[in-house]
């Protein structure tokens, strides 16, 4: 994962290059859904961070996927 652009400013964004290789698919030949949360992770968290109030992304930040 490749860190491509982030701006705080006017909101907080950001943008990463990743290339899917074997070792990140399941058995069906998709992304892993385990590898597909990481990333939702880290994009999401590196966005939100540097526009977070104090203790906003340790205490109350809650993500729900459907």
């Amino acid at each position: 994962m490749t860190l491509v652009s982030a701006s705080a400013k006017p909101a907080g964004t950001t943008t990463f290059k990743f290339t899917v290789q074997a070792e990140h698919c399941n058995r069906l030949g998709n992304l892993h859904g385990g590898c597909t949360a990481t990333i939702f992770d880290i994009a999401t968290t590196s966005a939100i961070a540097p526009i977070a109030k104090p203790g906003f992304v340790r205490s109350y930040l809650t993500l729900i996927l459907h």
